[in-house]
């Protein structure tokens, strides 16, 4: 039986390529923020409505998380502690909880909202009133696959507590708008706009875009002495060129990302079994997630792949139960995150899915 796959990447084709790469070729220029990632740059600046100084890219989107919370941690008074904490939903991806690890912090998992799955400015002000609630240096927020970003509900929370916010967007290419709190996009190749790997910090702040820029060149400012702990988090001339075929063809790639989505929308909404994750019908993603309504969902991708069916768990790692991340410890119970965990799956999604396809996928959901 072959099986409808979970994803298929929609990248830009060889002959698609070949122009920027002759153009590479010409300038033997490959990294080091050459014209290439220059060009892409501008390009995202547009895209994300704002200017060239307020975004910077990085090699990956765990990168700018880390990079984004080393920057804020430049100002952090941690009051002897050795290591921040960053207060973060328990239901995310493990890049999230890494990315905290990396930059020198503890997490601090908190439970999220039962309608988005998402961590909300409400739900960490009602824990930070409790009596013995411990305060968080940092929040990161997380927009689950692709879900909008409200950048300027957590920009007021930052103005009412002083506590900073990283928002880890990694699926949300199509549904930001910028604030201050720095929002990370991913670009890998799983997303709906893929270079392969990367992605883009997008900030409001751009003092913090550029300490966010000196951090992903081995701390150097103006000078090639490091004046900040930093690293290589560059994007290379390779990836940017990937990037700027993709905005040739990006009317193109979001129109068939809908195609599919609305498809799928119209049936799933009368299947009984299943419930939509958030508000699919605002998002533009690469992914489709929905809720198992009896059993769970490792029973529910299970049955579907003995259909063909190529579900999967995208958020499989239980993260507050992982020894890994467990020493920064969590805040109250997490009901909702263990059933998000338990219940949620993904569907075959890409922009290649035929109708056909999606009506097996339907079915199959039917039979579970």
């Amino acid at each position: 039986m072959s099986m409808i796959p979970l994803f298929s990447p929609d990248m830009p084709t060889t002959d698609d390529l070949i122009p920027y790469l002759r153009e590479i070729d010409c300038d033997h220029w490959y990294s080091n923020f050459g014209p290439k990632l220059n060009k892409f740059e501008t390009l995202l600046a547009a895209h994300f409505q704002v200017s060239k100084n307020c975004i910077s890219t990085s090699s990956s989107a765990t990168t700018g998380l880390m990079m984004a919370l080393k920057a804020l941690a430049l100002n952090f008074e941690l009051g002897g502690r050795k290591r921040f904490r960053c207060l973060l939903p328990a239901w995310t991806f493990v890049a999230s909880a890494q990315a905290v690890l990396e930059a020198g912090g503890l997490p601090l998992f908190c439970d999220v909202s039962g309608g988005s799955g998402a961590l909300t400015p409400e739900i960490v002000e009602k824990y930070l009133s409790c009596s013995e609630a411990i305060v968080p240096d940092v929040v990161m927020a997380v927009a689950p696959f692709g879900a909008a970003v409200e950048v300027a509900e957590w920009d007021a929370f930052s103005l009412r507590t002083g506590i900073p916010v990283v928002i880890d967007a990694a699926a949300s290419f199509f549904s930001v708008v910028p604030g201050i709190a720095p929002v990370i996009v991913s670009l890998h190749a799983t997303k709906v706009f893929g270079v392969g790997e990367g992605g883009v910090i997008i900030s409001q702040n751009a003092s913090l875009i550029e300490k966010i820029h000196q951090i992903s060149k081995f701390g150097f400012s103006k000078t090639r002495v490091a004046t900040i702990r930093g690293g290589n988090y560059k994007l290379s001339e390779y990836h940017a060129a990937v990037g700027l075929a993709q905005f040739e063809r990006l009317s193109r790639l979001k129109a068939r990302y809908l195609r599919v989505k609305d498809i799928y929308l119209n049936e799933l909404l009368n299947i009984d079994n299943i419930s939509l994750l958030g508000d699919p019908g605002r998002l533009i993603s690469s992914t489709l997630n929905v809720l198992v309504n009896n059993g769970t969902a490792k029973n529910a991708v299970q049955k579907l792949r003995m259909q063909g069916i190529g579900a999967s768990i995208w958020w499989e790692d239980t993260l507050h139960r992982n020894p890994v991340f467990m020493e920064g410890g969590v805040v109250g119970e997490l009901p909702v995150s263990d059933d998000m965990y338990d219940r949620v799956f993904g569907l075959p999604f890409h922009s290649k899915l035929t109708i056909d396809e999606i009506r097996c996928v339907l079915q199959a959901i039917r039979n579970i």
